[in-house]
């Protein structure tokens, strides 16, 4: 077990060394009283999303993006997964709200609407492909497997028993990490998508699937996405010296875009590069944004409903989470433009 751990500690390092980063050195604060605006959220943005890139094996970034090689233009959304309030155990902690497999799914598809919608009205020199028509694509039958249907019926609206009120040592869910119905789960032993094919990296993960999928949709890469989201509710922690416990709730988003190898290869060829091609994906960049919501969780016993849960933490976590996501977009606009 010490082997493997250190062999995973390697591979942590060797995938952190040589990553340029920039921005997202501010921290960003939701005020639900100030309507921020698209051009506030882009103009924003350097300061709240760290951006990353790193050399692949083979050439330089900035060689294989210089000016005049072929642009990025067309993506899709490959893997998009959220890891929701997890429990240890499926058992109730002192968070006092949880939700079912089934709500967790509804929240992951809207999630997912999100950025399909702010892709449609924002990314206005992007060309987006709809989920739906990757899902659909003869390639994707062919690799991961089809997303576990947690909600069995045609609806994507809240009711009582997918999101509630539940007292500690209460059994709930142990489904952690989710996808969106119908999407490809391209998770490994639980290990989510994002950490195999995702960060600024190169790497061999699913490398066929990116690959002949962007060939049939004619695509010029993919976005591989992982949201975390999670609350506390008001208490104590124990093991640090009895410190207040704020209630809040925590969101953190990362997304890379891949390219094929395939389209890496392209570009080896067109600067001349004479030595071995890796078969491997390339990150063109990595984007990750996080913030923490203050929300209002303990309330009377009369008012713990899914009423006072949509009003007190659904509507504001939607909120921000489409600011966080608005700003993502327009740093990963931005950069694609500049392969124009």
């Amino acid at each position: 077990m010490k082997m493997i751990n250190l062999a995973f500690l390697l591979i942590l390092c060797s995938c952190a060394f040589g990553v340029k980063e920039t921005g997202g050195d501010g921290m960003f604060f939701y005020r639900p009283e100030l309507a921020h605006s698209s051009e506030d959220l882009a103009k924003n943005a350097p300061e709240y999303v760290k951006t990353s890139v790193k050399d692949p094996s083979a050439g330089k970034m900035d060689q294989l993006f210089a000016p005049g090689m072929p642009a990025i233009k067309r993506i899709g959304i490959i893997s998009f997964e959220a890891l929701i309030q997890p429990t240890y155990g499926g058992i109730a902690n002192d968070n006092s709200v949880f939700l079912s497999a089934s709500g967790k799914q509804i929240m992951v598809e809207s999630l997912l609407k999100v950025w399909e919608q702010s892709l449609g009205i924002l990314g206005k020199d992007i060309s987006f492909v709809k989920t739906a028509k990757i899902d659909n694509a003869k390639t994707s039958q062919k690799y991961g497997s089809e997303a576990t249907d947690h909600i069995m019926v045609n609806r994507s609206h809240y009711m009582p028993d997918d999101i509630f009120y539940l007292n500690k040592g209460k059994l709930t869910t142990y489904t952690a990490l989710v996808n969106p119905r119908k999407m490809r789960d391209l998770s490994l032993l639980l290990v989510p998508a994002y950490e195999l094919m995702g960060g600024p990296k190169f790497s061999d993960a699913q490398k066929h699937y990116v690959n002949e999928l962007c060939k049939e949709l004619n695509l010029d890469g993919v976005l591989v996405i992982y949201n975390d989201i999670e609350w506390s509710a008001k208490g104590v922690d124990k093991y640090s010296n009895n410190k207040d416990i704020p209630e809040e709730a925590k969101l953190k988003i990362s997304a890379s875009l891949i390219l094929p190898f395939s389209n890496y290869h392209h570009r080896l060829d067109l600067i001349k590069y004479n030595g071995i091609k890796p078969q491997q994906n390339i990150s063109f960049r990595d984007y990750k944004v996080s913030v923490k919501l203050p929300l209002k969780i303990s309330v009377d016993e009369e008012e713990k409903n899914l009423t006072t849960i949509e009003k007190n933490i659904l509507t504001p976590v939607m909120d921000v989470y489409s600011q966080l996501t608005q700003m993502i977009i327009s740093r990963l606009s931005d950069d694609m433009k500049k392969t124009y």
